[in-house]
């Protein structure tokens, strides 16, 4: 039994460093803006940051947030913020990410919870856009989108593309980009966007940011029974997680 055991042992363990953690801590940052902290991520951490404010203190915290008004959210009105950053690293080639891959309904349902797309119409090589809905306890949201996939060339003539990655990720150039925006959100949200940049740094450098509107009124309806907040930290998990395990 002894030697069958230290045989198990001098067998398995060299195998345990030959694969990634699929899963590793959920790292909450404090900076909403955080910096990159590579060893960490090279062991499986997601580091994540949520914020729910008003405009004024959101901008407060990080004025380059601000940058990521694609569709023009900031100009809400009566509204409240969340905002989110995360940032993992996935042991996979770039061209794993590839137009393929991500940019249809399959991948954008993929990449949210109890999401289904109804409907979709190819407007470019980089664009879509799509109808989904999205069970969100007792109620269904319905929204439209604008989903786009972008490689390093094609972004080049891209102001806002180029000014985000200045703001956001201290300029460096990304293989891929993602935009998803969403202007018409239901009754119960005003607007979204997300953006995702995909880096070759040896592993596959994800960061992440999703910025949405919700409107002062819903807050006051529903705010004693959902916390707003956690629900979209959930939501930001989700993704970051289907991101790492997508085949």
């Amino acid at each position: 039994m002894k030697k069958y055991s230290r045989s198990f042992i001098i067998f398995v363990l060299p195998l345990l460093f030959l694969f990634e953690p699929v899963f590793g801590q959920i790292i909450k940052e404090e900076e909403l803006l955080f910096a990159e902290k590579r060893e960490s991520l090279k062991k499986g951490n997601i580091h994540l940051s949520v914020a729910f404010l008003a405009k004024e203190k959101l901008l407060d915290k990080a004025k380059e947030i601000e940058d990521l008004d694609y569709n023009g959210l900031f100009e809400d009105q009566d509204v409240k913020y969340l905002f989110s950053k995360f940032q993992l690293e996935v042991k996979k080639p770039i061209t794993f990410f590839s137009r393929k891959t991500l940019h249809n309904p399959k991948g954008f349902e993929k990449l949210s919870k109890d999401v289904k797309v109804q409907s979709f119409s190819q407007k470019s090589k980089t664009q879509i856009g799509l109808v989904a809905e999205k069970k969100v306890s007792l109620f269904t949201i319905r929204s439209e989108a604008s989903y786009y996939y972008m490689n390093e060339d094609e972004y080049q003539d891209n102001d806002f593309v180029i000014n985000s990655l200045e703001s956001l990720i201290e300029g460096r150039r990304p293989q891929v980009m993602t935009i998803i925006s969403t202007a018409n959100f239901s009754k119960y949200f005003k607007k979204a966007v997300s953006l995702c940049f995909y880096e070759d740094v040896d592993r596959v450098l994800i960061t992440c940011f999703a910025l949405m509107s919700l409107g002062n009124d819903v807050i006051r309806k529903y705010g004693w029974v959902v916390d707003f907040k956690k629900r979209f930290r959930d939501e930001i998990l989700y993704t970051a997680k289907q991101i790492r395990t997508m085949e």
